[in-house]
């Protein structure tokens, strides 16, 4: 269950991380 929680804990920072940067490339500079 640890393993799994880990996982699933770096799966979502992932997809944050990327949903963010996604987001923050559509601003023009």
């Amino acid at each position: 269950f640890l393993f799994l929680g880990i996982c699933a804990v770096g799966v979502w920072t992932g997809l944050k991380v990327a949903a963010i940067a996604g987001v923050a490339s559509t601003i023009p500079t």
